[in-house]
């Protein structure tokens, strides 16, 4: 049987979910696992509501040390890919002809293990606003390492 190919719409929608859940957390860094909804409604009924419409599901994994978690990571064969958020500080462009202040920021980096990848992040302004913010070298060597935890051993 060949493994469902999620796109990287389903890997945006739930990198936006883990965002909003992780808002609270501050400078904590988190890691999600993502499993097909389908496949979580089956192993664990309880766990998704009826209505979820939702491609994949993240589940929060326990991690002491995030370095020691990516260098020592292995995903079982259910996990379709993998989430990371922590709390960054954005500093304004050195050229930047007005000074303007550092931002703190939600930041996730998300993968799949078929290929796509994403960073996002939010700024941590007041009002709270819900813009994502991404661009393709955002936090490229973050992405590059939870991708890595995909990748067999050699």
């Amino acid at each position: 049987m060949t493994p469902r190919r999620f796109s990287p719409d389903a890997l945006g929608s739930a990198m936006r979910e883990v965002i909003d859940h992780t808002a609270g957390l501050g400078a904590q860094p988190a890691v999600f696992s993502l499993v097909p909804t389908s496949v979580l409604a089956e192993l664990e009924p309880g766990l998704v509501a009826d209505d979820d419409a939702s491609e994949l599901s993240p589940v929060q994994q326990e991690i002491d040390d995030l370095d020691e978690f990516l260098a020592t990571a292995a995903w079982p064969e259910a996990v379709t890919g993998a989430v990371l958020t922590t709390q960054i500080t954005v500093a304004p462009p050195a050229d930047a002809a007005s000074r303007q202040a550092e931002q703190p920021a939600r930041l996730a980096v998300g993968v799949l293990r078929d290929g796509p990848r994403l960073a996002m992040m939010r700024l941590l302004t007041e009002p709270a606003s819900d813009e994502l913010l991404t661009h393709p070298d955002l936090a490229v060597d973050l992405v590059e390492a939870l991708a890595a935890t995909f990748e067999p051993d050699a």
